[in-house]
């Protein structure tokens, strides 16, 4: 990002962009191609997995917020990777300002909501599923999504906090719409978790509903953007470590040399001077 353009503001909030770089390109590496290729194969690899859970999963796909999640994780990495391309294939200025904002606007969704849902579904006192399809939505995608943070600069802000929350208000929205159509889940009844069961335990499905939108959600954020921010810090102090020129014995020699030169011109000033000053005395007895 050029200097004219580095602090802009986005076209939805008032607040500087990150710098372009931190989008297009990994501090670990300068080969770009390398960084674009990773882009491209986690954009297949979950754009597969989800095209894979529609069929497994039936008519009632869109009914689980595994799915939600999972759709807004491809959908991160897909559009992460068409930036990374446009980039790299660009011979101007790459991907526009307002892509560059929706783009962190998913990611910062992507990683609050994926680590959410891990930790909800592996620590649910629900009994849950175990299988290929669990350990790939619920187990690998937090691991992608630590790798991406330690692996990309893009910083996660705290007031962004309001997009992961109004991620699950919606599928909040959707569960009573659910509800008040009368749709059925698999088991033929009224629901489609059975904590959600807003028939027999209305209480606890609104507390579940509220709480996971206003108090786990923010929480997750909080723990993504500190995690997001330490993770980047600690990855500069480590290039920068590893990047640090030690200096050769040709070049240790070379300043040798020029300070042993510097001592060399101060000497040869004094005794100069020295010199000056003993003339100067003699022709002062002279007279």
């Amino acid at each position: 990002m050029d200097p004219s353009e580095k602090g802009r503001l986005g076209f939805i909030s008032r607040e500087p962009l990150p710098e372009r770089t931190a989008f297009t390109s990994t501090p670990w590496s300068p080969n770009q191609k390398l960084f674009v290729t990773y882009r491209v194969v986690c954009a297949v690899f979950t754009l597969a997995i989800l095209i894979w859970s529609v069929p497994t999963d039936s008519n009632r796909w869109i009914t689980f917020y595994s799915n939600w999640m999972y759709a807004t994780l491809t959908l991160h990495f897909c559009w992460s990777a068409t930036i990374c391309l446009q980039q790299y294939c660009s011979t101007h200025e790459g991907p526009s300002e307002r892509t560059l904002y929706i783009g962190w606007i998913i990611y910062d969704m992507a990683m609050t909501i994926s680590l959410t849902v891990s930790a909800e579904y592996w620590f649910s006192p629900w009994p849950v599923t175990i299988g290929l399809r669990s350990i790939l939505r619920h187990g690998l995608n937090s691991v992608m999504v630590v790798i991406d943070v330690i692996l990309c600069g893009i910083p996660s802000r705290m007031d962004h906090v309001v997009y992961p929350v109004l991620h699950q208000g919606f599928y909040g929205v959707f569960v009573v719409l659910y509800w008040l159509g009368g749709f059925r889940g698999y088991d033929g009844k009224q629901y489609i978790y059975s904590f959600l069961d807003l028939n027999t335990v209305p209480l606890q499905a609104i507390g579940i509903l509220l709480g996971n939108t206003f108090i786990v959600m923010p929480v997750f954020h909080a723990l993504s953007s500190i995690f997001t921010d330490r993770a980047g810090r600690t990855s500069k102090l480590l290039i920068t470590g590893w990047n640090r020129e030690v200096p050769s014995p040709e070049s240790t020699d070379r300043g040798l040399e020029s300070e042993a030169d510097e001592l060399v011109r101060v000497i040869l000033w004094r005794e100069s001077k020295q010199h000056v000053f003993r003339a100067e005395v003699l022709r002062g007895q002279e007279r």
